[in-house]
């Protein structure tokens, strides 16, 4: 297996600690306007949020790093995350794959294509 290059790990560092930073925000204001529930749902809740939704969308859009900001990125991934879910989840059904086990073959699945996707263009060493 090929190293990853300097500059490849960097960014992936970058991005995931943006990501880690955005979580903290969105758990604090989980707790805010969820007051009355304990922590552990809200970091529950928010862990579930990221997995889902908010990691494969980073992971998704990495490919365009060099074309948008991190906050355009996120919300374009954001947005293909949910349609290609929708449309996956959808076939997936017509499949017979039971919809409890979406959520572990889903977001894996889009996190390496996109991992793959950001390899192929920036390349290894």
């Amino acid at each position: 297996m090929k190293k990853l290059n300097v500059k490849v790990k960097n960014k992936l560092k970058s991005e995931l600690i943006n990501l880690a930073i955005l979580s903290l925000l969105t758990m604090i204001i989980f707790k805010i306007v969820l007051y009355k529930e304990s922590f552990i749902i809200i970091f529950l809740t928010t862990l579930r949020f990221f997995y889902s939704i908010m990691l494969p969308a980073l992971f998704l859009s990495l490919y365009l790093h060099k074309k948008f900001t991190y906050a355009t990125r996120l919300i374009l991934g954001v947005i293909i995350v949910f349609a290609l879910t929708s449309i996956l989840n959808y076939y997936l059904g017509l499949f017979g794959v039971h919809i409890k086990f979406h959520p572990y073959i889903l977001p894996p699945l889009f996190i390496i294509v996109g991992f793959l996707l950001f390899l192929k263009k920036d390349g290894t060493s």
